[in-house]
């Protein structure tokens, strides 16, 4: 048996601007298929079945900095911007720790505002962006394990086209 634990991760913006210790969290969301329910006659029960769309994806990162360079990025709605997570997944069996490989996500989007943040007293501040997501790109070592984009009409899934016919 094997485990591959995640423990931390950093965030680069736009490819050069290090993130480091300025996100406290990273939610990806999900990759969600459009279902159509469908239901007739003889049928046991109701089925959902998916149309070969997916819906909208959001990220959503939250802040425990005021970052002058987030809060620049993410107050121009027309800009795509893209950031990158890096994680080093290890893994683990009943012996030892067996290999180490990197997990890389590179997402692009437009934000939908801009972080003002909340202010509490004696509390470092926080504040929460989400970037709607057009593409998605995530690899482990050497596999990709994922590859969405909107507005190309790509998702393949461990190198796999999904929505090829």
């Amino acid at each position: 048996m094997q485990l591959d634990l995640i423990h931390n991760a950093n965030v680069y913006l736009n490819g050069t601007n290090s993130l480091i210790g300025h996100a406290a969290e990273v939610d990806l969301g999900q990759l969600k298929p459009l279902m159509d329910e469908h239901e007739g006659l003889g049928m046991a029960g109701k089925l959902k079945l998916p149309t070969g769309g997916f819906e909208a994806m959001e990220v959503k990162f939250k802040w425990v900095t005021f970052n002058r360079i987030i809060f620049n990025e993410a107050a121009n709605p027309f800009d795509v911007s893209q950031l990158q997570i890096r994680a080093n997944i290890m893994r683990h069996t009943s012996e030892t720790t067996s290999m180490e490989e990197p997990l890389v996500v590179i997402v692009s989007g437009r934000f939908e505002g801009a972080p003002l943040g909340s202010f509490a007293s004696h509390k470092k501040m926080e504040s929460e962006t989400v970037l709607h997501a057009s593409s998605i790109k995530m690899t482990a070592g050497s596999d990709k394990l994922l590859e969405f984009d909107v507005l190309e009409n790509i998702c393949r899934v461990a190198g796999k086209d999904i929505l090829a016919g």
